[in-house]
């Protein structure tokens, strides 16, 4: 997938490809005009991305916020995958997915060793 001003392809993790699947089936029946992930009633009228502050309002309530977000699933990412794909799918560098991976132990991951 093509992310932003990346210079190349960004690979997914398989749960992220199936929402991203899901939600691009639904966009598909609406017809709207706006090419992005994430529509509002505002941005679909201007064909713009919905904003950041968008983005905050909705995840208030749950005491999350965007930065917390990828953070969090990056954690989540780097302890059942293969830290290299996870730094690749979220530009960073590998060292810096494998501090998420500090004290933390799969079990899956170590049942067969």
């Amino acid at each position: 997938m093509q992310l932003g001003r990346r210079p190349q392809p960004t690979p997914l993790d398989p749960a992220t490809t199936t929402e991203l699947r899901r939600c691009l089936a639904h966009r598909a029946h609406r017809h709207d005009g706006n090419p992005h992930l994430l529509v509002t009633q505002k941005s679909k009228t201007v064909a713009g991305p919905v904003s950041v502050c968008y983005l905050e309002k909705l995840l208030a309530p749950a005491d999350v916020t965007p930065l917390r977000l990828r953070v969090t699933r990056l954690a989540q990412l780097a302890t059942t995958l293969d830290p290299v794909i996870v730094a690749e799918a979220f530009g960073v560098r590998p060292g810096t997915v494998l501090h998420y991976l500090a004290d933390t132990v799969d079990p899956g991951r170590i049942a067969n060793l």
